[in-house]
């Protein structure tokens, strides 16, 4: 959902399809969004969550690594709150 958000805001900004990629910071450059660097933290390991369930040869590593449930409710809640802030930006422009 979150990258969804983000492609839409490019959309919004360039008025043209936006690009195939995953990189969740990327796009929010592309999209001319100024996140600030807590934000921008947090999208990097949303990145690093989206590439390892992406890529077969990553998972088991990935998920031996982390406390399932104290991340996905945790993730959970932060990316409902980006999605809400990104929302508010889109509205105002």
């Amino acid at each position: 959902m979150l990258e969804k958000t983000l492609k839409s805001a490019v959309v919004q900004k360039t008025r043209e399809v936006a690009p195939y990629i995953h990189d969740l910071r990327r796009l929010t450059e592309l999209a001319g969004i100024s996140l600030g660097t807590k934000k921008e933290r947090v999208l990097d390991e949303i990145s690093a969550f989206n590439i390892a369930g992406r890529y077969p040869e990553e998972k088991l590593d990935f998920y031996k690594s982390y406390n399932k449930k104290a991340i996905a409710e945790r993730y959970l809640q932060t990316t409902n709150d980006l999605i809400l802030w990104l929302k508010k930006k889109l509205i105002k422009k």
